[in-house]
């Protein structure tokens, strides 16, 4: 594939990544720094997923499609990349086409069936419910018994009422934020839909490279499959942190108003069962990868455990990752996470390819 094509489809991820985070910016253009903490706290899944995590993955699916396309590039491949679907029935534009429609499907659904949450308001309502969040989920988190509990939510009464009430007001919603949220689902669909692509493209390459004749061509072949599989498991591992974000910010939601939704207990085994799927792949036809391994391992550890105090005591992550979290807090997460990536997910790209 040629650096003009290569600049376009970084070009590309790159818009995807900031379409991703457009509520976040408009959030950050009309709120203090208080609010825009304390917003980001309430909805991990939205913002702190978003900005921190899904740039991994945005990255391994990039280089993931990049040496995909690569392979149908290169001349020696000729006499077998036609027999693709990259090749058949136009495959890029179906790719393209059917990843557009999946992508603006979810998000249709999403923004017309989804309760919107606070921050959707106009600035004056979203400020304030803000405020009134982080003291109601604060001060909840304080109680070590159920008395304790019974007797903070009556003290609450007041200001429940009043951050339910701004929930449930259909008129005050921004348009703005609305609309940046229909174009970061579609966002986030549309690179899920084409890591799912790229994943399928090379097992069906890899199928075809154990159809070979030639057999220094299906090993040349089965070598550039090899670099690509690592980029797939680094981007749908990263994913398995989503599911815990979403279960928090779910939490602080019902204790204001009754609020259902996909439980992301069954996202959390979709995700995991996927990247299973993957390693085992990667063992069956590349053999063991002690690095491999142990990346995919402590990342199961790490999300699971997560997942399970977010599931089982979610209150622990209140001054964590939620609505109490202070400046400090999100200084240090987003340090500890840049530390992971490059010394963790780097490595096991690097190492994985070997």
């Amino acid at each position: 594939m040629n650096r003009r094509v290569r600049t376009l489809l970084g070009i590309s991820f790159l818009a995807l990544y900031v379409l991703a985070n457009l509520p976040l910016i408009r959030i950050i253009w009309i709120h203090d720094g208080a609010t825009i903490i304390s917003i980001i706290g309430h909805s991990p899944d939205q913002f702190l997923f978003l900005a921190l995590f899904f740039p991994v993955v945005l990255l391994q699916t990039y280089k993931l499609t990049n040496l995909t396309l690569g392979i149908g590039s290169q001349d020696r491949y000729q006499s077998i990349r036609n027999a693709t679907f990259l090749q058949r029935l136009t495959g890029r534009r179906v790719i393209i086409a059917s990843s557009l429609v999946i992508c603006l499907s979810i998000a249709t659904v999403d923004i017309k069936w989804t309760t919107p949450d606070f921050y959707h308001k106009k600035q004056r309502d979203a400020s304030e419910a803000a405020e009134l969040n982080r003291a109601i989920i604060t001060s909840l988190s304080k109680a070590e018994t159920k008395g304790e509990k019974d007797e903070i939510e009556e003290n609450l009464t007041e200001k429940v009422d009043r951050l339910r009430h701004i929930y449930e007001d259909p008129d005050n919603l921004d348009p703005i934020i609305r609309t940046f949220e229909f174009l970061e689902l579609s966002a986030c669909g549309f690179a899920i839909s084409l890591l799912l692509w790229m994943l399928y493209l090379n097992l069906e390459l890899l199928d075809l490279s154990r159809r070979v004749s030639d057999p220094e061509l299906s090993k040349d072949l089965k070598g550039e499959i090899k670099k690509a599989v690592p980029c797939g498991v680094v981007a749908v591992i990263v994913y398995l942190f989503w599911p815990p974000f979403r279960l928090y910010n779910i939490f602080e939601i019902q204790q204001v108003i009754d609020y259902q939704t996909l439980n992301p207990l069954y996202v959390y085994g979709l995700i995991a069962v996927a990247a299973i799927t993957l390693i085992m792949l990667q063992y069956s036809r590349f053999g063991p990868k002690f690095i491999s391994t142990l990346t995919a391992v402590l990342t199961f550890l790490a999300s699971g455990a997560l997942m399970g105090v977010a599931h089982l005591t979610p209150e622990s992550l209140v001054h964590l990752v939620g609505s109490g979290m202070g400046f400090g807090n999100l200084f240090f997460l987003t340090f500890v996470i840049a530390v992971i990536y490059v010394f963790g997910l780097r490595l096991f790209t690097l190492i994985a390819r070997k």
